[in-house]
């Protein structure tokens, strides 16, 4: 494959495909204590972190052979190799790779009155080094709108109070971070055993509305311009390769639940978009939705393994995503990929976030690249159809979440404004038999 047969959006989109993009996790250390995270400090996941020679490696490979675009690093916690990271992302940027992410658990945010100059010269720092790269978008992970909840998820006293004093300092450099929640059911605060033992859907959809309106409010307070939200990572298999995950219950729900879980937080979206930027889109929450609720199957199988990829820091190789660890591809130059491009998205395993939004929205992009009479008339007469044109169009608002620029808060109640009359999807009554 020579260098530029992906080159644009629209030479991917002629090929029926998209920019490929590739995840890399650089290190399986982490310091919190999280438990719906397999990494957590004190368990028993092997702690690996890639040479930086090999990553660059990587990426040299990757744009040459690949024309990747769209570049992330994880972990693990990245900060705790913040230099590293920031050496790996100014070579990406050098070989013109343009949209560049990572993201911390905070850590370095924690704040002791008693250490007031400590703290703001090592969040000058962290600033001052990221904004002397082409880094687009930095995410801090926010697990509860209850400070006292998240930082004793997360093992950090004073956490919540330092991001609070860090986010400005980081938008006087440029950086806009996102607050990104792994969606857990301490969102409003300590769940009860009650919740499990004794599902009632009324109680546990209002539980979660408020829980997810809190905790936007809570960003916004905190002076965050952008948020995301993951989806619950349960561990419903004995092996992923990604290890975000957990099997404990603050993280794991039932089918019935998640239905309710994607309705709350659909609808919240809806109240919220026009004061933060809000990736989520609707239209997968929609498909969520439908299938947690009847079984049914969603319309866009994932294109991970086709065109995203994830890098494991255990052995360096490729999959198709961090949850089919079966699936090991090698090493970056040991994968046809255009072999790999020959078959159609099929896979619908898993319900993460990572590699399923970006299926959602460039899915019907292809169609109405290819097809446009048929995929007009489709996004007339089909709801979900119209609620992917007004995510489009939102995200638009959002100047597509540039990390580096600041929200137009006008053009976003614009858009929003515009759609609030008939932006929904109905969920049917929940199936209890199921």
């Amino acid at each position: 494959m020579s260098k530029g047969t992906f080159g644009t959006v629209f030479d991917a989109l002629r090929e029926k495909h998209i920019n490929p993009q590739l995840v890399i996790q650089y290190t399986t250390f982490c310091n919190a204590s999280c438990p719906q995270c397999g990494m957590r400090k004190g368990s028993d996941a092997s702690r690996k972190t890639l040479s930086k020679d090999y990553i660059k490696r990587v990426i040299d490979y990757a744009v040459d052979n690949w024309n990747i675009q769209i570049l992330s690093f994880t972990g693990g916690e990245p900060f705790l190799f913040l230099d590293d990271i920031v050496e790996l992302i100014n070579h990406a940027s050098s070989r013109g790779v343009k949209y560049i992410r990572t993201g911390t658990n905070g850590f370095a945010f924690c704040y002791d009155p008693a250490q007031h100059d400590k703290f703001e010269k090592r969040v000058y720092t962290i600033a001052e080094k990221l904004s002397q790269t082409n880094l687009r978008n930095l995410w801090i992970s926010l697990d509860s709108s209850c400070p006292e909840v998240h930082e004793e998820m997360r093992g950090f006293p004073g956490l919540i109070n330092g991001i609070e004093k860090a986010v400005p300092i980081l938008q006087e450099y440029g950086i806009y971070p996102a607050a990104n929640l792994g969606i857990n059911r301490n969102i409003g605060g300590r769940y009860g055993m009650d919740e499990i033992n004794d599902f009632n859907e009324e109680k546990f959809y209002e539980r979660y509305s408020k829980g997810f309106s809190d905790f936007c409010q809570r960003v916004i307070n905190l002076g965050f311009t952008m948020a995301n939200t993951c989806y619950p990572m349960s561990m419903d298999i004995d092996d992923v390769s990604y290890l975000a995950t957990s099997k404990d219950r603050v993280v794991s729900f039932t089918r019935e639940e998640k239905a309710v879980l994607f309705k709350a937080l659909f609808d919240t979206l809806s109240e919220y978009r026009p004061k933060i930027r809000i990736f989520t889109p609707k239209t997968s929450l929609c498909a969520l939705m439908k299938f947690y609720n009847n079984g049914s199957k969603t319309e866009y199988p994932c294109r991970g393994g086709i065109d995203f990829f994830y890098m494991d820091a255990e052995t360096g190789h490729l999959y198709p995503c961090g949850y089919r660890v079966e699936d090991d591809l090698g090493e970056i130059w040991d994968i046809d990929l255009e072999t790999l491009r020959e078959q159609k998205p099929f896979c619908v395993k898993c319900d993460w976030e990572c590699f399923r939004d970006p299926t959602e929205l460039y899915e019907p992009l292809i169609n109405l690249y290819h097809h446009p009479i048929s995929a007009l008339i489709k996004i007339f007469k089909n709801e979900k159809s119209r609620l992917w044109l007004r995510d489009v169009l939102y995200f638009y608002s959002c100047d597509f979440f540039d990390g580096r620029k600041p929200p137009n808060y006008q053009k976003m109640r614009r858009f929003t404004k515009m759609f609030s009359s008939n932006g929904t999807c109905q969920l049917p009554q929940v199936n209890h038999s199921s």
